[in-house]
C-alpha cells in the first residue's frame, strides 16, 4: 500500500467516523467501518495489480486469453462489472478451464455486495487452484463482515503463507488495523487472537512483524527464523529476517538474509533495496548504488530517492 491510499484509507475512516454515530451507539460501528472501507483495501487497482501475480500454473490455463482477462480486469477497475462479466463468459465458452474467469466474476459478485455467490466461486477456486493467495483475501473481508473472526484472520493469514512476497506492509496495513479495533489496541489480547489462528506458521509471521514494529528484535528474529524454517522460499520472511539483524548491528546475517531473498526472487525490489542501504553503511559506496540501481529500476521509491541522494 503506498503512501497516497494509506492518506486515501485515513480520509475514508475519519469519513465514516463523523457519519456514523448512530451506528457507534448500537455497538456496530466496527463492522461498519470495516464493510464501507473494504473498498479502500480491496480497490478495483488492486485487483488489477495481484493478477499480474499468479501463478504459472494458473496462468498456463488461461494463455490464449491473457488479453481478454486484462481488458475484464480494466472493466472491473472502471467499475463497469456488466461489461466485464459479458466479456469474461466469452472466454469461459472457449477457455473453460480458465481460473482467472471465475477469480473475477468473484470478484464481481464481491463489489456488487453479493457475497454468497462470491464465495461460491473463491471456495471452488479454492478446490482446484489453492495456490491462488488471492481468493483467501477476499473470503477473508467476506467472513469478516459476517462477524466471523477467527475464520477471517485464518484467510488473511493463508494469505501469507501463499503470497512468498507478502512482508511488514501486509501486517501493519491489513491485519494489526483489525487486531487492534478487535481488541482496543491491548497486545495481550492482540496475542490471544494470534493464538487462535490455525496456522501457526503464518501466526509467527504476524508475531514477528508486530515484535520487529515494537523494536523487540531478538523476539521478532525468534519468529522469523521459525518461519523460515518451515517456508524456506519465503522471500518476504527472509527480507524481516534481514531487517532483525540490522536492527541487531549484525551486518554479515543481514547480508546473508538479503542476498537468499534476491536469490529466490530476483524481481524483489524491497530486498535489493534495503541491501543497498546496508552496503552503504558499511561505507561499500559501490556496492550500494549497484543494489539501489536495480531497486529504482523496478519502481521502488525509497531507492529513487536513495540513489539521488547517495550516489550522484
Amino acid at each position: 500500500m503506498n503512501r497516497k491510499q494509506v492518506s486515501s484509507l485515513c480520509m475514508t475512516f475519519l469519513l465514516l467516523l463523523l457519519l456514523s454515530s448512530q451506528a457507534l451507539a448500537q455497538g456496530s460501528f466496527l463492522r461498519s467501518l470495516f464493510r464501507d472501507a473494504r473498498a479502500v483495501f480491496t480497490s478495483p487497482e488492486r485487483v488489477v495489480t495481484l493478477s499480474r501475480e499468479f501463478p504459472e500454473s494458473v496462468v498456463a490455463l488461461c494463455r490464449t486469453h491473457l488479453e481478454e482477462c486484462e481488458a475484464a480486469a480494466g472493466l472491473i477497475e472502471e467499475g463497469n462489472w456488466i461489461q466485464a462479466e459479458l466479456l469474461l463468459r466469452q472466454v469461459k465458452q472457449t477457455a473453460p478451464e480458465c481460473p482467472l474467469v471465475p477469480y473475477y466474476l468473484g470478484a464481481i459478485r464481491y463489489y456488487q455486495r453479493n457475497d454468497r455467490q462470491a464465495l461460491a466461486y473463491f471456495n471452488g477456486l479454492a478446490e482446484r487452484h489453492p495456490e491462488m493467495y488471492q481468493i483467501y483475501y477476499y473470503r477473508g473481508w467476506i467472513h469478516y463482515d459476517r462477524g466471523l473472526l477467527t475464520v477471517a484472520l485464518d484467510e488473511f493469514h493463508r494469505v501469507i503463507l501463499h503470497n512468498n512476497t507478502a512482508a511488514s506492509g501486509y501486517v501493519l496495513n491489513l491485519i494489526r488495523p483489525i487486531l487492534q479495533q478487535e481488541t482496543g489496541g491491548s497486545d495481550i489480547k492482540m496475542d490471544s487472537l494470534i493464538q487462535e489462528i490455525s496456522y501457526r506458521t503464518g501466526a509467527a509471521f504476524t508475531r514477528g512483524v508486530l515484535a520487529w514494529h515494537n523494536e523487540q528484535y531478538e523476539f521478532a528474529l525468534e519468529q522469523f527464523r521459525f518461519f523460515t524454517s518451515q517456508w524456506p522460499e519465503h522471500v518476504g520472511a527472509w527480507l524481516m529476517t534481514g531487517r532483525c539483524y540490522e536492527s541487531l548491528d549484525r551486518f554479515h546475517e543481514a547480508l546473508h538474509a538479503y542476498t537468499r531473498a534476491i536469490s529466490l526472487d530476483s524481481r524483489f525490489d524491497q530486498a535489493y533495496f534495503h541491501r543497498g542501504l546496508l552496503y552503504w553503511n558499511a561505507r561499500n559506496r559501490r556496492a550500494s548504488c549497484v543494489d539501489l540501481a536495480r531497486a529504482r529500476g523496478m519502481n521502488n521509491p525509497g531507492a529513487r530517492l536513495a540513489f539521488r541522494e547517495l550516489c550522484r
